[in-house]
């Protein structure tokens, strides 16, 4: 951008020595020392020298550069020289180059600022002639004069809180603005505490001060109480007359205004790319606050790997801002004194842009990492009792320690494996070494996925199928005196993610071990009056390790569970001598060498209210008609009543052999009419005990109808009398009929 190289220029002193005379080049924002046109006397002769009073204090709630330079009234085009490491600043502007360690600190600034006096030069220095050492202008080492200069002095204090994850930032930044807005209110006399509510108290408490002005301090302050102490002795600090005063604010006049043959401005940078600049600086100070704050995560001290990379991470990208500001600090005085287009500069913010250190890419790699991060800690908080082992030395031991047991581990098989993401960016970073940045390297053109195989589908759901593994299988053997379990990064090549090792005897077994998982609820199959047959299913993981079941049943769960023993090759089990009508719990968890699984959810399941009734005999046989007895049942629980009989009967030849005729009966004799001559009958019988249910189906009998052509004697053997009950009835048709009309 072209500008009036005659235009004087108004910028911050930041701290640097200035005085009137000085000459300065602002191609690169340096002063020149020891090089003046007229002689110290002269200078202080001839001076203007006045009075300018003048205090303000405000409140800074951001960390940002571009508030840190309006705080300053620092310029773009000085603010370009202090990102790009171009000067070097001093006094209260060592504020600029102060940054948050972590995105977790709530920050407030109180600025001071007052002004002394003015002084500037008069027309008996810059009057035609005047200049007493003209061959200055010859040399091209500056590009303006300091004509004039303001004195004062400027404090920051900077206030700090750390935040818990489970505080609202935003508003403990907001209760702390209030409070340090109270700063100049407040006084503290002699050795007197701050006179404040529980409050307030409670809110200062918590912070740290850090100091940076103009003023000599005997200590500086490191509390809220301190830092008000400090601020109420400020004016006295600069002395009765103002006589510690420093430069503030300096005026330079260019020198080609004195002589045309001097060195000038050509031109100015652009403030949309001094802007993009500092974006650029202060992005990778947001990476080393976010850097920062991963490795003070506990979980990263438990696997040692994942703080390597994220130092090897955050070291590449301040290696890189490193080189970016280098290269800012040799194009921009070039730029200004017209030996370089503003392109160049414009070419090198593309080509960070190309590179692999491209903002996004930084910030996928990282976000990647705070989420492969926050799986581990998910993981290893629900790992209660489990011991985490940070190096291969304490794994030996803990598993040496422990080769009388079965030790279990869940292995993270991937955490040192190298990424080739980081791999790029040292690749990237050593062929800037030999070139510029405006000049492509070999990486410019490799898109490189930073975010690592964790998050590809198979793999995510791989760790998370081990995981859960590892910790149900944990949990069911919390009790086991005889397995250990641990957790511990070793690397795999063949389990990407996660794995989980068994060891036995101090010998690795396994690098791969399926324990058991947890089967699903169990079935009922057959229930009867006393027994109850479940059917199992092998789990969904580890059935190859099973060695078989335990079966476990109990009527209450206070007087303890009883189990039984199942082979594994037998997934069906019958639990006998149970008792009628009475509610059972039913669960059953797979067994290995090395434990067992957690258990499956209880089934519910009730016995049959009665035992069967006794196997029906015929009493009677007719064309059409067939006349049975039975006897009551054996068994019958505790409260049950038989309210009737349901009598089933279907013929030998009906093709749906599901579909039974059924009629209910009273007593134990019960005539069945309506039925086809010469056929022949299925019958059974079985209770009906109203809400407490009905009981198994007796021993089924097959009875024939007569046919029509049966002869006498058949008829008459047919009639004969039959045993009832214990046989010590007898009874015949009509005597049948005369039972069931009384």
């Amino acid at each position: 951008m072209e500008t009036d190289s005659q235009t004087p220029l108004e910028v911050a002193a930041l701290g640097r020595p200035f005085q009137l005379g000085m000459l300065y080049d602002c191609r690169n924002d340096c002063l020149i020392t020891g090089i003046t046109m007229w002689d110290l006397e002269d200078l202080k002769k001839d001076s203007d020298e006045r009075i300018q009073h003048n205090t303000e204090f405000d409140v800074i709630a951001s960390d940002s550069v571009e508030d840190k330079a309006w705080a300053l009234d620092v310029d773009a085009s000085l603010k370009a020289s202090f990102v790009g490491g171009m000067i070097e600043v001093g006094g209260s502007a060592k504020y600029l180059k102060d940054k948050k360690a972590s995105k977790k600190q709530a920050r407030v600034t109180l600025k001071y600022k007052t002004t002394t006096k003015f002084m500037q030069l008069s027309m008996s220095h810059l009057g035609q002639g005047n200049v007493k050492h003209p061959y200055v202008f010859e040399k091209g080492i500056a590009t303006h004069v300091v004509t004039a200069v303001l004195y004062g002095a400027q404090a920051f204090f900077v206030f700090d809180r750390e935040v818990s994850e489970s505080e609202d930032q935003k508003n403990i930044e907001g209760n702390l603005q209030v409070m340090i807005k109270k700063i100049p209110s407040l006084s503290v006399e002699g050795g007197a505490s701050l006179k404040l509510s529980d409050t307030d108290r409670a809110t200062v408490e918590k912070l740290s001060c850090k100091f940076y002005g103009d003023f000599a301090l005997r200590q500086n302050p490191v509390s809220f109480q301190d830092a008000v102490k400090v601020y109420t002795t400020l004016p006295a600090l600069l002395g009765e007359k103002g006589e510690n005063a420093v430069p503030v604010r300096v005026w330079l006049l260019p020198l080609e205004i004195l002589d045309s043959s001097a060195a000038r401005i050509v031109r100015q940078i652009s403030v949309r790319l001094i802007n993009e600049t500092q974006s650029v600086t202060e992005y990778f100070n947001e990476i080393e606050m976010q850097c920062n704050d991963v490795m003070k995560r506990k979980i990263v001290a438990r696997f040692p790997e994942i703080g390597k990379k994220v130092k090897s991470f955050k070291d590449m990208c301040l290696e890189y801002k490193s080189v970016f500001q280098r290269s800012l600090s040799s194009i921009l005085p070039s730029i200004r004194g017209g030996g370089t287009e503003e392109c160049v500069l414009a070419n090198i913010l593309r080509k960070k842009k190309q590179s692999p250190f491209n903002s996004n890419k930084l910030k996928k790699w990282l976000d990647c990492k705070e989420e492969e991060i926050n799986l581990l800690q998910t993981y290893t908080d629900m790992m209660e009792d489990t011991r985490i082992l940070a190096s291969n030395s304490e794994l030996q031991s803990e598993i040496l320690k422990n080769r009388d047991k079965n030790v279990v581990c869940f292995a993270l098989t991937s955490l040192g494996e190298e990424e080739p993401y980081l791999s790029c960016l040292a690749s990237h970073l050593k062929a800037l070494s030999t070139a510029k940045l405006t000049e492509p390297t070999e990486e410019d053109g490799k898109d490189v996925e930073p975010c690592e195989f964790y998050f590809s589908d198979a793999v995510s759901e791989k760790m998370k199928e081990q995981a859960i593994l590892f910790i149900d299988f944990a949990k069911a053997n919390k009790e086991n005196k005889k397995t250990h379990f641990i957790a511990a990064s070793i690397p795999n090549d063949k389990h990407k993610g996660a794995s989980i090792y068994l060891y036995k005897h101090g010998i690795k077994k396994s690098d791969h071990f399926e324990p058991p998982s947890k089967p699903e609820r169990p079935n009922a199959s057959d229930v009867t009056h006393d027994s109850v047959t479940i059917k199992l299913s092998h789990p969904q993981y580890g059935s190859s390790e099973i060695t078989h079941y335990l079966v476990e049943y109990c009527a209450n769960e206070s007087d303890g569970w009883q189990f039984i023993k199942v082979p594994k090759s037998n997934l069906e089990c019958t639990v006998s001598g149970l008792l009628p009508h009475t509610g059972y719990r039913f669960r059953y968890k797979a067994v290995c060498p090395a434990g067992v699984s957690l258990t499956s959810e209880a089934e519910s399941i009730k016995t049959l209210p009665t035992s069967p009734p006794g196997k029906p005999r015929q009493t009677y046989v007719g064309l059409e008609e067939i006349v049975v007895s039975w006897t009551k049942p054996d068994s019958i629980g505790h409260g049950v009543n038989i309210e009737n009989y349901v009598v089933e009967y279907r013929t030998e030849t009906n093709e749906n052999k599901a579909y039974w005729e059924n009629k209910t009966s009273n007593g134990e004799v019960f005539e069945i009419t309506g039925l086809k001559p010469d056929t022949a009958y299925y019958i059974r019988i079985k209770c009906n005990c109203g809400e407490s249910g009905q009981s198994k189906e007796s021993m089924t009998v097959s009875v024939s109808t007569l046919s029509g052509t049966t002869t006498v004697s058949e008829k008459i053997n047919r009639k004969r009398v039959n045993v009832i009950a214990k046989g010590s009835r007898l009874c015949t048709r009509s005597a049948f009929r005369r039972h069931t009309q009384t």
